[in-house]
């Protein structure tokens, strides 16, 4: 006698990528990217449902996202990107146009422009060129469309409303949101809300996006886990650039008063890794609490949080001291603006890691970020419930060495031309 059973499918979680900002340290999240490709199979669809991205993260999500089908294809082109940049691919660094920016800058400090004027100390206009060659706003709408992705959230600061506001694209069941001091807006994702969310203050002019003007994401963004979880995520692998992981270790008293440098890096640590740690702490403490609570009961009572693992790679090793090897590759005019202010002494050098768009730097971030996933590779495979016995037979080979240039093919931007992990398997 023939026995048919009816195998109900197995439902997979939904899996949430969370690239957090840090201007030129975003390399290191294509790295950590690069790693998790790794551990997949050849040509396997992205294993992140949702993909959320703020300042330069933002840049990364919206390149993985448009080849959410293929998603060593998509981590390649980001590679490629992070490889291929410099200084002028992201603003104009000649001495005329830094000096006539931060005169304007300057001027209108000390008495103001009625004209309306965007100022800033750097002129973002080969960013703005930049972005429509990287990214494929088509082809996330096909990604949406197929299946393969669910949502990409792109998240900037309004200088009008002084809200954290993440701008959505995806499935049509997803819903707006509204929070203290953020919201979730559902929107057609374009080249503007990327440059807006990676206006650095003061650095880069704001952006206009509808009524508003916007500036860097990672300002006001006080909880950069919520977009992920609003859009559905019950797992989040979150990738950032700030301090080191481990232990904090106390620092010597410095007997002399701050520079303008390190004060600097407290700003920029602030903004970039603070509100990270802190979101953390809090997304812990709802778990703890809600699994205290038994499953019916929370679905009986309505309850809308609900569990939600998260795994974190940040660098194993400061940055600040590699960016500082190479801050003489900057140009002369960036150079002698950041001496100016400090950034290129001693305490100073972590705006120097932040700015520092120059390709030995860049490829060694990715070569780090590589490093550090493989390091971790037990703990993703377990966050994507991969087997087991493909952590244990990963090569642990990082994407090139110091020093080795990077094949031309290789650094065609977005060429999206030949084998998906060309870019991993350079060899010295």
């Amino acid at each position: 006698m023939l026995f048919k059973f009816a195998l109900r499918p197995v439902r997979r979680p939904t899996i949430g990528l969370i690239l957090t900002g840090g201007g030129a340290r975003a390399a290191y999240q294509t790295g950590v990217l690069a790693g998790v490709a790794r551990l997949l199979p050849p040509e396997a669809p992205s294993p992140f449902r949702i993909i959320c991205g703020t300042s330069a993260g933002a840049l990364n999500a919206a390149i993985i996202a448009q080849d959410a089908a293929n998603f060593g294809r998509g981590v390649e082109r980001a590679m490629n990107a992070w490889s291929a940049l410099h200084g002028s691919s992201i603003h104009r660094s000649d001495a005329a146009s830094v000096a006539r920016h931060v005169a304007r800058w300057a001027w209108t400090a000390l008495t103001g422009d009625k004209r309306g004027r965007p100022v800033s100390i750097l002129d973002n206009t080969p960013l703005r060129e930049l972005v429509p060659r990287l990214v494929d706003f088509p082809a996330v709408r096909a990604a949406i469309g197929s299946g393969h992705l669910d949502a990409l959230c792109v998240t900037a600061s309004s200088y009008d409303s002084g809200q954290s506001v993440s701008f959505f694209e995806g499935r049509e069941n997803l819903q707006p949101w509204t929070c203290a001091r953020r919201r979730g807006v559902r929107a057609t994702l374009e080249p503007n809300h990327l440059v807006g969310s990676m206006a650095i203050p003061f650095m880069f002019p704001p952006e206009r996006i509808g009524d508003e003007y916007f500036g860097d994401g990672a300002i006001q963004q006080i909880s950069p886990i919520s977009p992920a979880i609003h859009l559905g995520a019950e797992k989040v692998l979150v990738i950032g650039v700030g301090r080191c992981a481990g232990p904090d270790v106390p620092l010597e008293p410095q007997p002399a008063h701050p520079s303008f440098g390190q004060i600097s890096r407290h700003l920029f640590d602030s903004i970039f890794s603070d509100t990270l740690e802190a979101d953390l702490e809090r997304l812990q403490q709802v778990n703890e609490t809600l699994a205290l609570i038994p499953p019916k009961v929370r679905e009986r009572s309505g309850l809308q949080q609900r569990l939600v693992e998260a795994l974190v790679v940040n660098p194993r090793r400061p940055l600040d001291t590699l960016a500082a090897i190479r801050s003489h590759r900057l140009p002369p005019a960036i150079r002698v603006l950041l001496r100016a202010v400090g950034a290129l002494r001693d305490g100073g050098s972590s705006v120097t890691s932040y700015l520092l768009t120059e390709e030995w730097y860049c490829k060694s971030l990715i070569r780090r970020g590589f490093r550090d996933a493989m390091a971790q590779r037990s703990q993703i495979t377990d966050l994507l419930e991969l087997p087991r016995a493909r952590c244990r037979s990963v090569v642990h080979r990082p994407p090139g060495r110091a020093g080795v240039p990077v094949p031309a093919a290789a650094r065609v931007i977005a060429s999206g031309i030949g084998s998906p992990l060309r870019a991993l398997s350079l060899q010295g």
